[in-house]
């Protein structure tokens, strides 16, 4: 138990970071648009609501969730790189 904590804890804190990073490169890019932090807020909410959805089908079905939980870290750590 105290090892889904951690993973927890560490998932959320590396995803806040990572929003972070992506303010800070988007206002850059668009030369400090005010909208900047808007659009990245709403992507990383539509993206906890769409992972929060899907999850729900996973825990519906019955399935492995270390497995489901594997597959979804690595798909987010392929899509950073």
């Amino acid at each position: 138990m105290l090892f889904l904590c951690l993973l927890s804890f560490v998932t959320g804190f590396l995803s806040l970071s990572m929003e972070i990073l992506w303010v800070r490169l988007f206002s850059f890019a668009n030369h400090s648009l005010p909208q900047a932090f808007a659009f990245v807020l709403a992507f990383y909410l539509i993206g906890i609501s769409l992972g929060a959805h899907i999850g729900g089908i996973f825990c519906r079905k019955g399935a492995d969730l270390w497995r489901v939980c594997a597959a979804a870290l690595l798909l987010s750590c392929a899509g950073d790189i």
